[in-house]
């Protein structure tokens, strides 16, 4: 029996006390933990290389949404290091007010979005690998933006610039 009197919340909510889920909603429940973990799991495997490969953040994030990509570049930051994972730099130290202009396009970023990269150029591989993510769990095939073409060629794990 699922449901009762306690205060849960998540997917039991909504069940009032003595109403339980039938077996297809359990097993639907159980996958989408399973996948959520799953996911998590890639999450956090981008957060504790200090380099990560091409290879493996393409596997990552042919499962990732865009969202995941967000929540991993805040941790990156979080732990010194670059939103991009496959950049080893420090973010940004200094902190612009509401608005960073990026000086060679002239584009006006978001501050706080900016700071979670060493550079505007790292900002814009984390979108590009955002903006070719699928909005649903299907998997798919993305081009990974890499910092050094011939750093990727001759060993597979990206330097920073």
């Amino acid at each position: 029996t699922i449901g009762g009197s306690g205060g849960g919340g998540g997917a039991m909510s909504g069940l009032g006390p003595g109403r339980q889920l039938s077996a297809e909603q359990l097993r639907e429940v159980q996958e989408r933990m399973r996948r959520h973990q799953a996911l998590f799991k890639l999450q956090y495997s981008l957060l504790q290389q200090s380099r990560v490969t091409v290879e493996h953040l393409a596997h990552c994030v042919r499962r990732f949404q865009p969202f995941h990509l967000d929540e991993v570049a805040e941790e990156r930051k979080l732990g010194g290091r670059c939103g991009y994972p496959l950049c080893t730099r420090p973010p940004m130290q200094r902190r612009p007010q509401n608005k960073l202009v990026d000086t060679t396009t002239g584009r006006i970023l978001d501050a706080e979005a900016a700071t979670r990269f060493c550079c505007v150029r790292c900002f814009d591989r984390l979108e590009l690998l955002k903006v070719q993510l699928p909005l649903s769990d299907r998997e798919t095939t993305v081009e990974i933006p890499l910092l050094d073409r011939r750093a990727a060629q001759s060993s597979g794990t990206i330097e920073t610039e």
